[in-house]
């Protein structure tokens, strides 16, 4: 009888590891997805803090949904990230949305063409910080949607997407 007890117990010992493994998975643990890679800020408000966890200080509060961030690493449900200006630091994943975006930068107003192309129509001009939709990348442009506008911008001109014409 007390090798069945042993036996039952080990056995719910097992499944109950199995079970908070799953949960580890759901709950914004390592993702496996590949770093670096582009996402967004999900909430008005964001912290960014100095290590993977809520006993570091945080360094910055982000008050800007939507703001392009880089993730540089994964460690249990924390991410560190990088913004455009290269400040770096961590922030739950909880609080970082999958959804691409762009913040368009450099010190001057840039332009929202009609097609991809340095030859083509103007169809606004965009001022730096402005952030939009990625929608598609096409060589050195990619289409963005600014809300009352749409269009190409140079890749250069924009954060929230790679260097190289290589995809998004």
């Amino acid at each position: 009888m007390g090798r069945r007890r042993a036996a039952a117990l080990a056995l719910a010992l097992a499944a109950l590891t199995a079970s908070n493994a799953a949960g580890a998975r759901s709950e914004g643990r390592d993702t496996g997805l590949p770093v670096p890679r582009f996402v967004s800020l999900r909430a008005d408000t964001v912290n960014m803090r100095a290590g993977p966890g809520l006993r570091y200080p945080i360094d910055w509060v982000f008050k800007r949904r939507g703001l392009p961030v880089v993730v540089l690493r994964e460690f249990n449900a924390w991410r560190k990230v990088r913004t455009a200006e290269g400040t770096a630091g961590w922030i739950h994943a909880a609080m970082l949305s999958g959804k691409r975006t762009v913040r368009v930068v450099g010190p001057t107003m840039r332009a929202l063409l009609a097609d991809p192309g340095a030859t083509a129509a103007t169809v606004a001009m965009v001022e730096p910080g402005a952030i939009g939709d990625l929608d598609d990348c096409d060589g050195n442009y990619c289409r963005i949607d600014l809300g009352a506008h749409s269009g190409w911008i140079a890749r250069a001109h924009i954060f929230g997407v790679r260097r190289q014409a290589t995809g998004k």
